[in-house]
């Protein structure tokens, strides 16, 4: 993406978003929990990296999702989640 800023073209850097869970069930730690302060503030080419820690729960991970893609306006959002059950 390129934008103007004062007379002269500067490359907008685009934003990744990376999500993962907390603990749940039987499990103490989510591994998906580990990850994400190894790519927090990162940046992978022209991507920036930013994270969301989602909480286990059908009411509370949508509303910290929305806010997250509000915060970060990200082009691209990597999920991930541990299958506890497989």
């Amino acid at each position: 993406m390129v934008t103007k800023q004062k007379g002269k073209q500067t490359k907008k850097k685009k934003t990744v978003l990376i999500t993962g869970f907390t603990a749940f069930g039987k499990w103490s730690e989510n591994p998906t929990q580990w990850l994400l302060p190894r790519f927090e503030g990162k940046q992978l080419g022209s991507w920036e990296v930013a994270t969301a820690l989602l909480p286990v729960s059908f009411v509370d991970a949508p509303k910290k999702l929305q806010e997250s893609l509000k915060q970060y306006r990200p082009a691209c959002v990597i999920a991930l989640g541990l299958a506890g059950t497989r």
